[in-house]
């Protein structure tokens, strides 16, 4: 199954657009695929999507 990462991002309660951005530099690693309405991700690749983006959100503001 296909989710939306503006979608991910919502359910999650992260900021939509950075999560966006970080998940358009690392496509290739996560299997996104960009169907022309905006990035996807499978199901099994989301909770370690999520994972990384917190990472490094809060590598960033320590």
């Amino acid at each position: 199954m296909w989710h939306k990462v503006t979608f991910v991002a919502e359910s999650q309660r992260v900021d939509a657009e950075a999560f966006e951005r970080f998940a358009s530099t690392k496509m290739d690693q996560y299997g996104l695929l960009d169907d022309g309405t905006g990035l996807e991700v499978s199901t099994w690749h989301v909770d370690k999507l999520i994972a990384d983006f917190k990472i490094s959100v809060s590598a960033t503001s320590a």
